[in-house]
């Protein structure tokens, strides 16, 4: 693997029936934390390597949750962290809006509490230097993860360029390859997100289209279940306290705050500021708005999400997300 391939995180839910064996060493070993003698049971708090769940361990780094039992469990991808959620070893985790629909239908009682962050150009197409315009894709090969986010971005830059995906050549890659079938040439562009935008765009690739230029497509959220948070609202009030109390330290101390970033993300100061720029944090009043009213605005973008998925044949049974967006758990603004 790379050096640019073992940076890259993972966000995408890749659909597996089973659990893997790594998938069921990551559920030993959050046996073991529930084993562990803690004054109260703990809140796990399942994550993998993105830059906009940061906040949860810059929080964290700040002692916000102190004396609380919140544990933040960082997984290898999101697989593993989707598998402990439905096996109850997680309380709550942090995921793409698609793969918070994947999750609902399995847990009928599944909740967004928080919005972490939305896509403002982290996500991208990228291509070969000869390739300059997204016209010139028609008939190459371009690597996409399988998941929803994906599906968004390509589906809007080819609609851009008058091309439907029937006009190109999809090949699905897991998010660990996206690096190494650019660069060997496996592929004429790929659709990908940060770090690795800013990895290969350094390389020499062309930026074709990003996710500016679809807002509010692509999210990511904290989800959980009402028997949870019904069961431990104090602790998930903290929780998402901590959020906000790390997003007023980002935007106070911002070169501070980032350097304890830098190495969980394994990404120089430069990079990981640039990574920054792709995505907006909405703040606690952007998180009301987003998750109350009749409909709740997020759920206007998820029913668009929801179709999209159906299309692509990513559900295997209807969802309903009437009732998953509540606004119950964040401070008042």
């Amino acid at each position: 693997m790379s050096r640019i391939a073992a940076l890259m995180p993972s966000r995408e839910l890749w659909r597996t029936p089973l659990l893997s064996g790594t998938t069921s060493l990551w559920i030993l070993c959050l046996v073991l934390i529930a084993g562990c003698d803690h004054p109260q049971p703990p809140f796990r708090v399942g994550t993998n390597i993105w830059i906009g769940y940061e906040s949860l361990y810059l929080a964290e780094s700040l002692d916000a949750f102190k004396g609380s039992p919140i544990r933040l469990v960082t997984m290898p991808n999101t697989t593993q962290v989707m598998s402990a959620l439905r096996a109850g070893m997680l309380e709550a985790a942090a995921t793409t809006l698609d793969e918070a629909i994947s999750m609902a239908a399995h847990l009928k009682d599944l909740r967004v509490v928080l919005v972490f962050d939305v896509s403002h150009g982290a996500d991208v197409i990228v291509s070969t230097p000869n390739i300059t315009t997204l016209a010139q894709l028609r008939g190459r090969r371009i690597g996409v993860e399988s998941g929803a986010v994906g599906a968004i971005l390509l589906n809007a830059g080819l609609e851009a360029a008058g091309l439907t995906p029937a006009d190109v050549q999809i090949k699905h890659l897991t998010v660990d390859e996206h690096a190494q079938a650019f660069l060997s040439q496996q592929v004429d562009a790929v659709v990908t997100f940060e770090p690795v935008r800013s990895q290969l765009l350094d390389q020499g690739a062309n930026l074709l289209f990003d996710s500016s230029k679809i807002p509010g497509r692509i999210v990511d959220v904290l989800i959980t279940t009402e028997r949870i948070a019904h069961n431990h609202p104090e602790t998930l009030r903290r929780l998402i306290n901590g959020h906000f109390q790390a997003l007023i330290h980002l935007k106070q101390n911002p070169e501070q705050a980032r350097q304890s970033m830098t190495t969980r993300q394994r990404l120089p100061m430069r990079e990981l500021e640039q990574a920054f720029q792709g995505i907006e944090l909405p703040d606690l009043a952007t998180n009301h708005h987003l998750l109350q009213g009749e409909p709740a605005p997020l759920l206007v973008q998820t029913t668009y999400l929801v179709k999209l998925m159906q299309n692509q044949h990513m559900l295997d049974q209807p969802v309903d997300m009437q009732n998953c967006f509540t606004a119950n758990w964040l401070p008042q603004p």
